[in-house]
C-alpha cells in the first residue's frame, strides 16, 4: 500500500464503504498507532455477528502487543459465527509471542466444539508459528500430553464430519490418519477413501498397505499414498501391487521409476519383461533405465538377460537394444556390444 495516499484519503475511503483499503493506507502510516481506534470501534460482543470489520484490519498490524489478546477473547462468547472466529484466530496469531498460547487455550476449553475448518486455520497458524520459532507444542488434555498437530487432528476426528476440510486435516498427522483409516473407520470405506485421497506417508506401513490392496477404491490410491516412499517397500509388496488390477500401473510404474532399489530386483524383472512383452510401440524407456540405475553391473546383466530371454526375445531385438542403449546414457557406461553380446 502506497505511504504516499494521505490521512485524509484513507478516510475518506473509509466513509465510502472501501474499509480494507482505507485502513491498510492507516496501518501502513501509523502502525500500531491505529490500535486504540480499531478496538474501541469492536462491539462488547462477537456473539452471533457474521462480519466485524475492525476486527480483519487488526490483523493488518504487525506485533500487535500482548494487551490485545484479553481485549479479543474477552469478546468471544455466545453463537460465533465462521468469519468472526477465523479472524479472531488470525489476530491472535499476530501478537508474538503470547498468542499462539493463546490460541492452545482456546483449543483447550473448546476444541470438540470448533468446526474443522478452524482447526485448519490453527494448524496453518501453528506450523508458521513454528517455522518461525522452531519450537514444538503439546498440549495436555485428560493427564495425556500430545503434539498440538496431533491434538488437533484428533479433534477433528470427533468434530462433525466436513467432506473436505476434516480429512485434509486428519491427513496431515499421517499416523492419527493412519490409525483411523485401521481402526475407527475400518468398517467405513467411503470415509477411508476421504483421508487417503489426501494422505501421503513417507514410510511403507504393511496394515495400510494390506488393507488398500483388499479394497478396489482404496487400492488405486496406492501410488499417490505411497508416492514418496517406494524406495522404503519390501519387494513382495512391490510384486503385490503390479500384479494387482485396480491399481492403475502407468501411475504406479511412474511412481516407482522414481526409486531405485537392487532388492526390488525380481519386480524390476517382471516389469522389464512385461514392457517389452507389448504389442504397442515401446514405452519411456528412460524410466526403465531409472529403475535400474542402481544395480550393481553384474547383477544388471544377469536380470536384463533374464528379463529379456523371458519376453521372448534376443538381446539383438530392436526393442530389447533400445532398452538397453538408454540404461547406459542414464548409468554413463557401456553394457553391450552393437552384435548383443554383454560386456563383463
Amino acid at each position: 500500500m502506497s505511504l504516499d495516499i494521505d490521512d485524509d484519503t484513507a478516510r475518506q475511503w473509509i466513509a465510502a464503504g472501501y474499509g480494507k483499503s482505507g485502513w491498510r493506507v492507516l496501518i501502513a502510516r501509523h502502525g500500531l498507532a491505529m490500535l486504540p481506534e480499531l478496538v474501541a470501534a469492536l462491539p462488547t460482543s462477537f456473539s452471533g455477528i457474521d462480519y466485524v470489520p475492525e476486527l480483519e484490519y487488526l490483523a493488518y498490524l504487525d506485533n500487535a502487543p500482548e494487551s490485545l489478546i484479553p481485549e479479543i477473547w474477552g469478546r468471544v462468547r455466545g453463537q460465533m459465527q465462521p468469519k468472526t472466529t477465523q479472524d479472531v484466530l488470525l489476530v491472535a496469531a499476530t501478537i508474538k509471542p503470547r498468542g499462539m498460547l493463546s490460541i492452545i487455550e482456546f483449543l483447550k476449553s473448546a476444541a470438540f466444539s470448533i468446526p474443522a475448518y478452524h482447526l485448519d486455520i490453527v494448524l496453518h497458524i501453528y506450523k508458521d508459528w513454528q517455522r518461525d520459532t522452531r519450537h514444538l507444542l503439546k498440549i495436555e488434555t485428560s493427564g495425556k500430553s500430545r503434539p498440538l498437530d496431533e491434538h488437533i487432528a484428533l479433534c477433528a476426528l470427533e468434530n462433525e464430519w466436513e467432506h473436505h476440510a476434516t480429512p485434509s486435516l486428519i491427513s496431515r498427522c499421517p499416523n492419527i490418519a493412519i490409525e483411523a483409516v485401521l481402526t475407527r473407520f475400518a468398517n467405513d470405506e467411503a470415509r477411508q477413501e476421504q483421508i487417503l485421497n489426501y494422505l501421503k506417508v513417507s514410510v511403507f506401513h504393511d496394515g495400510l498397505f494390506e488393507t488398500m490392496l483388499k479394497k478396489p477404491p482404496l487400492a488405486k490410491l496406492i501410488p499417490q499414498v505411497f508416492s514418496e516412499c517406494f524406495e522404503s517397500f519390501p519387494e513382495t509388496a512391490v510384486i503385490a501391487a503390479i500384479h494387482c488390477s485396480d491399481i492403475e500401473q502407468n501411475a504406479l510404474f511412474y511412481r516407482l521409476s522414481q526409486s531405485s532399489n537392487p532388492l526390488h530386483r525380481r519386480a524390476h524383472g517382471v516389469l522389464i519383461t512385461r514392457e517389452l512383452q507389448k504389442s504397442e510401440a515401446p514405452h519411456d524407456y528412460h524410466a526403465f533405465a531409472n529403475l535400474l540405475r542402481s544395480h550393481p553391473r553384474y547383477d544388471l546383466i544377469n536380470l536384463l538377460t533374464e528379463s529379456i530371454l523371458k519376453g521372448g526375445l534376443e538381446t539383438t531385438n530392436e526393442r530389447a537394444l533400445w532398452l538397453i542403449r538408454e540404461v547406459e546414457n542414464v548409468r554413463g557406461e557401456l553394457l553391450i556390444t552393437e552384435a548383443g553380446v554383454f560386456i563383463p
